[in-house]
């Protein structure tokens, strides 16, 4: 897991702010997704959960905790005419 302070975000956002915010944490299971959201739950600061930041408009600096998912892999089944996808959280889809 990574814990990166004063981290620019412009690698996680497809318009190419340079944005930073106060804290970077990356997880990259599902468990230590678990541990952060129990570990954070006690802090009372503002959190902003992103993926790949396809979806992602920055206006400036964010003042609190950035939370991105570094879970990735892509996974198709196909059942008859039917596709299930099932995709990490950190994936660029």
């Amino acid at each position: 897991m990574k814990d990166i302070r004063d981290y620019g975000l412009l690698e996680h956002n497809t318009f190419g702010i340079a944005a930073s915010c106060k804290r970077f944490l990356e997880y990259s299971s599902i468990q230590e997704a678990v541990d952060l959201v129990s570990q954070l739950n006690e802090e009372d600061r503002p959190l902003l959960i992103i993926g790949e930041g396809s979806n992602l408009l920055l206006k400036g600096d964010y003042s609190g905790t950035v939370i991105h998912s570094a879970i990735h892999g892509i996974e198709v089944k196909q059942t008859g005419n039917d596709y299930f996808l099932r995709c990490g959280s950190g994936e660029l889809f």
